[in-house]
């Protein structure tokens, strides 16, 4: 069975999403086929959502400049191709960009970058981490856009986390996917930077302790050191 959902150019089969658009008329030449289609290879409509929008642009992208290419410009036959000019070896490779997801990204961070850390490390790895999953699945690290990070921030707001520990959230964030672009050869996404949020919100200020207290506390433990 296979329906339609919300998101553009998507549909769904035996569970599983697909990408489905028709090549514009003017540049079917262009392709071997008139529709194009594949797996988006996931079972969560929001991540499908979020891997058919980033497909979708790509392929605008494309298609742009292929029109670009009729127009009769001096030193036309200068210009780059499309496909090296979007770093891809081929209009494919362009729209399935390999791209690890979130969840192997963070094994691959807390594998690198782990060792002798403890538990805590791991923990507040997997907590932000798990956090993200809420809002946009198990997405493929490109795939994540400014919108995904806006949301990421607004649900730990929901959640009740103070300015500071949604900092620390997002650092955590950035670093697994920063970590994981590098060993996969491709750009880090910028979702995450320059977040608009209070980091103060919610932090109490931590007052030192009173002089008396501790004058109190000095002779106490000298009248037990005495009586010992």
């Amino acid at each position: 069975m296979s329906y339609n959902i919300s998101a553009r150019f998507v549909f769904r089969e035996a569970g599983v999403f697909y990408f489905v658009r028709r090549a514009p008329r003017d540049l079917v030449s262009h392709h071997t086929s008139s529709r194009i289609f594949f797996s988006l290879r996931t079972r969560s409509a929001s991540v499908a959502a979020a891997r058919a929008a980033v497909a979708a642009e790509r392929l605008e992208r494309h298609w742009r400049f292929l029109r670009a290419l009729r127009v009769d410009l001096p030193g036309k036959h200068l210009l780059r191709s499309p496909d090296a000019i979007a770093g891809f070896s081929t209009p494919s490779m362009m729209l399935e960009r390999p791209s690890p997801a979130l969840l192997e990204a963070t094994a691959t961070y807390k594998r690198l970058k782990g060792a002798n850390k403890g538990s805590v490390f791991e923990r507040t790895t997997d907590r932000a981490v798990a956090y993200l999953v809420e809002v946009c699945g198990d997405a493929p690290i490109w795939a994540i856009t400014r919108k995904e990070a806006n949301g990421f921030r607004d649900h730990l707001l929901r959640r009740g986390l103070t300015g500071s520990s949604i900092a620390r959230m997002v650092s955590c964030v950035r670093a697994v996917i920063n970590l994981a672009a590098s060993e996969a050869g491709i750009d880090a996404p910028k979702a995450f930077s320059s977040l608009n949020y209070d980091r103060h919100a919610g932090v109490s200020e931590r007052l030192p302790i009173p002089l008396p207290a501790l004058r109190t506390v000095q002779c106490a433990r000298r009248e037990l050191m005495e009586a010992s």
